[in-house]
């Protein structure tokens, strides 16, 4: 009996002693899973810090990838390390393996395909026309330069382990890469519009899709000789409102009360691309006679009567593009957005009685009657429009458009227009105008 208790006493005592052991090395155990659950989730943060200040770098790249005069910036790439440089993680500057000047490594120009899902680095400050290709077509095209790519790491400094020492991992190092797309607008938002103006696509570009400009741009009733080239709206985007001629005078109010003058004439709605606007041609009644003072285009009779003063410059507006009906001299209905064009109207004629030039500017732009001593009348229209070589149709100046040399309630601008950036984000299709703003990719 006293045997068996003495080997029952051993049994537990051995057995306590393996519970010890088996409980010490689930100690280690659970230290171990939560030294690594702490430094999993510090990596994380360093991580996140990483993808921000990829993020942010390539963003600030790509919203300055193009120049004022269309060119790809090549500075892109030093604003996307400098913004990337500011977002620091745990304090610390991200690391960037870039040299100054250059478009390779870890900051690099270049498209990306949405259809490829990849990204290619393209060194060319060069910028080919967009006008002249569909969507699809520039998707795959490696020459239209559309992305800035980033990447951040943290390997120099790497993140600090803390319980996982316990294992051996000292340290960890991570790295984060980012792209950031500029696409091509899809609209113009309220505000950005400046008279309700649409103009002819057929009108501003040749058969490549190029802008040229070469017609003055003129809005009257003739049909004679397809001198149209574009339509008055009431920037009701989808068609849900018909265009008529009260719509002109809603939009624009100018009254010899300056207390009641409105003079705005911006789109108090966003115009989507690709999307219907409703317009209407021809000449319109008293809302016309408000957009031409609004410009400052005010005849020698109104100016006798304290109105003015009168325009010395140009008057630059941007208004939406339409896709006008082919041969259509005065196009109407519900017509697509296709961009933005920003025009400069030089004269807007009244009524006015045959052979009345007096609303010709005396000055405007680089234009001064006084550079023509004694021509009046006709002659000094003529001038004018050789001038700024304002035409009805290609080869066929303005004053050979009407008998009396020009016609009455008309729009005159230059040849030149350029196409309008808007402040839109990066979405829709290519209407030939890209975005401001660009969006994240990868």
């Amino acid at each position: 009996m006293k045997a068996r208790l003495r080997s029952f006493k051993q049994k537990m005592t051995d057995e306590r002693g393996a519970v010890m052991v088996l409980f010490g090395l689930l100690i280690v155990v659970l230290v171990s899973f939560g030294a690594l659950a702490v430094d999993i989730g510090h990596l994380a943060v360093v991580r996140n810090e990483l993808q921000n200040a990829a993020d942010a770098g390539a963003l600030a790249g790509a919203a300055v990838l193009y120049l004022a005069d269309g060119t790809v910036n090549p500075n892109a790439n030093q604003v996307a390390y400098d913004t990337a440089r500011r977002n620091a993680s745990e304090g610390v500057a991200v690391e960037i393996d870039w040299t100054s000047g250059t478009n390779g490594l870890e900051i690099q120009r270049g498209h990306w395909s949405f259809t490829q899902k990849a990204f290619q680095p393209n060194d060319s400050l060069a910028q080919i026309d967009i006008w002249k290709y569909t969507t699809e077509e520039l998707d795959v095209m490696p020459e239209f330069i559309n992305a800035v790519r980033l990447v951040a790491r943290r390997e120099d400094h790497p993140a600090a382990s803390f319980l996982a020492q316990i294992m051996g991992f000292n340290s960890f190092q991570s790295e984060a890469s980012a792209v950031a797309y500029l696409g091509f607008t899809g609209d113009l938002t309220p505000g950005e519009a400046d008279a309700p103006i649409a103009i002819c696509r057929s009108s501003i570009v040749n058969d490549e899709g190029e802008y040229t400009c070469n017609i003055g741009r003129m809005i009257n009733s003739s049909a004679k000789d397809d001198s149209n080239t574009g339509a008055w709206t009431n920037y009701s985007s989808g068609c849900s409102d018909t265009f008529n001629a009260s719509d002109l005078a809603n939009i624009i109010d100018f009254s010899n009360n300056e207390s009641k003058m409105d003079c705005d004439g911006s789109n108090p709605n966003t115009i989507e691309f690709g999307v219907g606007l409703s317009v209407g041609g021809g000449q319109v009644g008293g809302g016309f006679d408000s957009f031409r003072k609004c410009g400052g285009f005010f005849t020698d009779k109104e100016l006798s009567k304290g109105l003015g003063p009168r325009r010395e410059q140009p008057w630059s507006l941007t208004v939406p593009v339409i896709d006008c009906p082919t041969g259509d001299s005065n196009p109407s209905g519900c017509l697509r957005v296709v961009g933005a064009v920003t025009i400069h109207v030089v004269m807007i004629t009244s009524e006015f009685s045959t052979g009345d030039f007096s609303q010709i500017p005396p000055k405007m732009g680089t234009w001064d009657i006084n550079d023509y001593p004694g021509v009046t009348g006709k002659a000094l229209w003529v001038n004018f429009v050789d001038h700024f070589g304002l035409e009805v149709n290609p080869e066929i100046p303005a004053y050979e458009s009407a008998g009396d040399g020009f016609y009455q309630k008309t729009v005159y601008a230059t040849r030149e227009c350029e196409p309008y950036a808007p402040v839109g984000r990066t979405g829709g299709a290519n209407y030939g105008v890209l975005a401001k703003y660009p969006a994240l990719v990868q």
